[in-house]
């Protein structure tokens, strides 16, 4: 009887065993299939988002629930911005990237900005000590029928300014109000820009001594305005319980 005891155990055992063995086989099948699932949605998602910023491009103008394969697309196309007197702030960009701001109308290269002054923000407010970022700024104004340009260059690092020249701004997490946010974001440094003669046509803004992608701002003085120059598209692809988005900015 004892050895009918063990062998029914030494069964219960095995049975136990292979029972568990199958169970985390199909957990792991049913895991690999929704991950699949998953990277499936993803793509066709984030391929219906492109989509939906080429469309917005041709068309320029918002849409919803558009069909696009085995996926949905919406389309939001905002206003020319910059409006009123908000600033302009330019996507992040890297120290090999110049991020442009029109003074004029882009267009007919009319006035539209007559101070001879504005304001730049720039950096990220959580900026490591030793990743400190520097500015280039770069105004084009027609004067006498020639374009000339005048050259700023702005520094947040004390110890640098003694061997690059540049001037020295202080770094008080400023904030301004933006086209991208309807209450004041804070940026790492801000320096006003002056001394420049002539109609001022545009405004070339170039990142230094960073290796990560800083935000960069261009906000008008007094009550000037900028022209409006960009537009922002935003374009969300949904496929199943995924979703992707993909936002543009478009200069003019």
């Amino acid at each position: 009887m004892r050895e009918k005891g063990q062998i029914i155990l030494i069964i219960i055992l095995i049975l136990a065993t292979s029972l568990g063995i199958g169970i985390a086989v199909v957990q792991r099948s049913l895991s690999d299939i929704s991950t699949s699932s998953k990277v499936e949605q993803s793509s066709r998602a984030f391929s219906a988002a492109e989509a939906g910023i080429e469309r917005a491009l041709r068309t320029g103008s918002s849409e919803s629930n558009l069909s696009v394969g085995q996926a949905l697309v919406d389309v939001s196309v905002a206003p020319s911005i910059p409006q009123d007197t908000n600033a302009l702030e330019y996507p992040p960009i890297g120290k090999e990237e110049v991020a442009q701001v029109w003074l004029a109308n882009p267009d007919t290269l009319t006035s539209v900005y007559t101070n001879h002054s504005f304001d730049v923000y720039f950096g990220k407010t959580s900026t490591p000590l030793n990743d400190k970022p520097a500015l280039e700024v770069t105004v084009v104004t027609l004067s006498g029928g020639s374009y000339n340009s005048t050259k700023k260059f702005f520094d947040a690092d004390s110890i640098r300014v003694f061997t690059n020249g540049f001037q020295q701004v202080n770094c008080t997490s400023p904030s301004v109000t933006t086209n991208n946010n309807t209450s004041p974001t804070a940026f790492y440094c801000k320096a006003t820009v002056s001394g420049y003669l002539g109609t001022p046509i545009l405004a070339r803004m170039r990142i230094l001594y960073s290796n990560t992608s800083q935000p960069v701002v261009l906000a008008p003085t007094g009550d000037s305005s900028l022209p409006a120059q960009a537009k922002i598209f935003i374009s969300t692809g949904t496929s199943g319980e995924t979703q992707r988005k993909v936002q543009l900015f478009k200069l003019d």
